[in-house]
């Protein structure tokens, strides 16, 4: 069975919302290459035509095989997904290729908000960063994390050409600076 146009779309935009959810873009895209590779040395096709007419087992079965190859967890959903719709027509290399195709456009679409962070987050206040970030800035975006413990602390934030920077590093070297100048000011009085 192949998806509908719409389907497919609600697919790759569903995939596209959990790439960004779990900062995984590069790693999603490593392991569908090697998905890839996979359904090509195996041919799908004869896999598929073994499992058109079978059980859900049988499907969760052909979802933990597949996965086994790559262990991605958004990659996971996606092949689940496709299993369960019964969407085999997308587990041939050539279609598997076109979908992945799909999602990175609508990946490389996104905008980029650059995060720069002292310490590694815990995944739960991620999260929150996050989704405090999409409320601010109501849309979807990648956030590309980086650490960089010379700021000690807080965060500095690139979007586009815009740059917050609440690191106590700059804290600390603006009230460098304001003491030089009081002192400067005080000794030229």
């Amino acid at each position: 069975m192949n998806p509908k146009s719409q389907d497919l779309e609600n697919l790759v935009i569903s995939v596209t919302d959990q790439i960004i959810t779990w900062d995984g873009y590069e790693e999603f895209l490593d392991a569908a290459k090697r998905l890839k590779s996979y359904l090509t040395r195996v041919a799908a096709e004869d896999i598929i035509l073994d499992i058109l007419l079978s059980t859900q087992e049988k499907h969760l079965q052909l979802t933990e095989l597949i996965t086994a190859k790559v262990q991605q967890p958004v990659l996971y959903k996606l092949i689940s997904t496709i299993i369960s719709r019964k969407y085999f027509a997308l587990l041939t290399a050539n279609n598997f290729n076109s979908l992945l195709g799909m999602i990175a456009e609508e990946v490389e679409a996104l905008p980029i908000l650059k995060l720069t962070l002292a310490l590694q987050l815990e995944p739960s206040d991620l999260l929150e960063v996050k989704a405090r970030l999409a409320s601010k800035y109501k849309t979807k975006f990648l956030l590309e994390l980086k650490l960089k413990k010379n700021i000690l602390g807080g965060f500095i934030l690139e979007k586009d050409s815009t740059i917050v920077d609440a690191s106590l590093e700059k804290v600390l070297e603006d009230y460098r600076h304001n003491w030089a100048n009081a002192l400067t000011n005080k000794m030229l009085n």
